[in-house]
């Protein structure tokens, strides 16, 4: 009689899922957050959601959430997929866009939860008012940058390495365009466009913002 083959199925179970980490309160509101995220916040991530929709298991590719995330006053960049070491699938720390395509590596996690944490970035430029002195005035302070706040030290440091903000550059309506903010000396109201580049991973993103210079005519008393 011939010998028979005993065929053994493993089924094993997927138990991975990503996360999302919209780290701004501002950001915290429905029209961002998934119809399969569920609200898992930390200490650290008070702002986090999973997505139930899929499960994963190492070395599976995932699809990045097409979602692009909505801040007052600030611009989305990316997502920041951090620095992971461990398993089968190390990877170094990079920022993907909504739609990308990446593979999923926390299966030795106790969470099995692979955390993407928004990048924002924001533009920022101060309005100015004075009384006419025969002298040139200009805009107030302008901050073009990256969120700082948010995020534990070592994947601030891993944003700093992916992202940058180009110097500002300033223009108005009669021409002028250049890296100095323009003077203004007449009574009137003036304008001014402040633009800078964001380059997330690789990508850029241009921010632009707009500031006032008022100057009020000099009260004359007889």
């Amino acid at each position: 009689e011939g010998s028979e083959t005993a065929v053994i199925v493993t089924n094993t179970r997927k138990e991975g899922r990503v996360g999302y980490n919209l780290v701004l309160a501002e950001a915290n509101k429905s029209e961002n957050i998934g119809s399969t995220w569920v609200s898992n916040p930390t200490s650290t991530a008070p702002y986090k959601y999973v997505d139930n929709a899929n499960y994963y298991s190492d070395g599976d590719t995932y699809t990045v959430t097409s979602i692009v995330p909505q801040a007052d006053g600030w611009a989305f960049v990316g997502w920041l997929d951090k620095e992971y070491a461990s398993g089968e699938y190390p990877e170094e720390a990079e920022i993907l866009q909504p739609g990308y395509t990446d593979i999923w590596n926390r299966g030795n996690t106790d969470e099995k939860i692979q955390t993407l944490d928004a990048v924002w970035a924001r533009l920022v430029a101060e309005s100015t008012v004075f009384v006419y002195d025969g002298q040139g005035k200009t805009i107030g302070s302008v901050y073009a940058g990256y969120n700082d706040e948010g995020y534990r030290d070592e994947y601030l440091e891993q944003i700093s390495d992916l992202v940058s903000v180009s110097d500002v550059t300033y223009s108005t309506s009669d021409g002028y365009s250049g890296a100095q903010p323009p003077t203004f000396t007449n009574v009137g109201t003036y304008t001014v466009t402040v633009s800078a580049t964001v380059n997330a991973g690789g990508r850029e993103y241009e921010l632009q913002t707009t500031a006032t210079v008022t100057i009020y005519p000099r009260l004359v008393v007889e």
